[in-house]
């Protein structure tokens, strides 16, 4: 891992890095997570996939809460899984509900949620609305596939709230580009999906 974050840090003005943490690891967890983020200012969020997260806990879990603490005081974000993951596990970990009570503890923590929420798009629209510190970003979906609900909320509800994301390699940028093109996004809209929000949620440098 290090050696990995020596070859990023190179290019710190250009990438920024997601940090996978395991709230089992209590304090050992919280400690990495403040030596590296110090160390690497590109760290600008720290990754959860809960239905990776063994024993089985959902996000709104006594043991995330020194992760979120520590994500507050160091003002970068959390990213986590959200709806049915791929795996057969259980689904529960990753209800975006639980994320209710995450956004009502820690208002000053920001959320982005991923993986697209299903079937629970709905409640994702819904925390959206209702949380001024709550994300969602596009990731694991073909733009063709996007909830239009979502999609929705882009053109009027709440622009600042989408970010565009792909899934390289699994899903090749030709075809992210392509399917891009064919959404039903308002031209005003455009600027804050593909860069404002991001810069926004990921406490990132403004694009040049």
């Amino acid at each position: 891992m290090p050696e990995v974050l020596e070859q990023l840090a190179a290019h710190g003005d250009r990438v920024f890095v997601s940090l996978r943490a395991d709230p089992h690891e209590g304090m050992v967890a919280v400690r990495r997570i403040d030596a590296l983020c110090r160390a690497y200012p590109m760290i600008r969020a720290v990754s959860l996939s809960p239905h990776q997260i063994y024993p089985f806990i959902a996000p709104n879990s006594k043991e995330y809460y020194p992760i979120y603490a520590k994500c507050v005081e160091l003002d970068i974000a959390v990213y986590i899984n959200v709806g049915f993951p791929g795996p057969r596990v259980p689904a529960f970990t990753q209800d975006p509900m639980a994320l209710d009570e995450v956004c009502w503890f820690f208002p000053e923590l920001r959320v982005i949620m991923r993986h697209g929420g299903e079937p629970w798009t709905d409640a994702c629209v819904k925390l959206l609305l209702r949380w001024p510190n709550l994300y969602y970003a596009t990731t694991a979906f073909a733009p063709r596939y996007y909830a239009r609900d979502v999609l929705a909320l882009v053109n009027k509800r709440a622009p600042n709230k989408v970010i565009w994301a792909g899934y390289w390699p699994i899903l090749s940028y030709d075809r992210l580009f392509a399917e891009l093109a064919e959404l039903p996004l308002d031209a005003a809209a455009w600027p804050r999906f593909l860069a404002g929000n991001a810069i926004e949620a990921f406490r990132l440098p403004a694009s040049r």
